[in-house]
């Protein structure tokens, strides 16, 4: 059948919210089309729909690796390894994707890598990138964060400097939390 066939069929599939059958159909498509990145999207979605996260994340990683993502993709692939318990392959895929220019190095995206070593018990990788991001971003919250890593790797001294930093903006929000640190 041609391809349009397949879309139509789709769609019916989907008008009667039958999405087991829309799921198989996908992954036929994807045998026949595997080029298409919008088969690739909707499967994912369609598994997310019909709560098979672990098969929606194994369609995501083939598409990964079939390099058919872009940044919001690559993103969300990194926040489903989060959802699954797996903290370690989200950093590791956000770090790689940071330093190859295919993620933007932005504020969030830097936390969430961030996040990602804290939550693979490693701080400190999570600590190197909290104190980067500090000395770009002269933000309090950011200094609190990583006064608070670096208290947890008992790193007394840069933990001092940090906290003081947070609170010298005079604009933290959470003062109380710094002061109780320092002390």
């Amino acid at each position: 059948p041609e391809e349009n066939w397949y879309r139509i069929l789709l769609a019916c599939y989907r008008e009667l919210a039958q999405l087991g059958n829309a799921a198989q159909l996908l992954e036929r498509v994807i045998e026949l089309f595997p080029a298409q990145k919008g088969y690739w999207i909707q499967l994912i979605g369609t598994y997310q729909q019909l709560k098979q996260d672990r098969r929606a994340l194994a369609t995501m990683e083939l598409a990964y690796k079939r390099d058919l993502l872009d940044e919001s993709e690559l993103i969300q692939l990194a926040k489903m390894y989060l959802y699954l318990d797996m903290p370690y392959k989200a950093a590791q895929l956000l770090e790689f994707e940071l330093n190859t220019g295919h993620i933007d190095e932005t504020r969030s995206n830097r936390e969430l890598l961030a996040n990602c070593w804290i939550l693979a018990q490693e701080p400190e990788r999570a600590a190197n990138i909290l104190s980067r991001m500090a000395r770009v971003a002269k933000s309090p919250e950011i200094y609190l964060r990583l006064g608070q890593l670096l208290v947890d790797l008992e790193r007394w001294g840069e933990a001092t400097r940090a906290l003081r930093a947070a609170l010298s903006s005079g604009s933290l929000k959470s003062s109380g939390i710094a002061r109780l640190l320092l002390g």
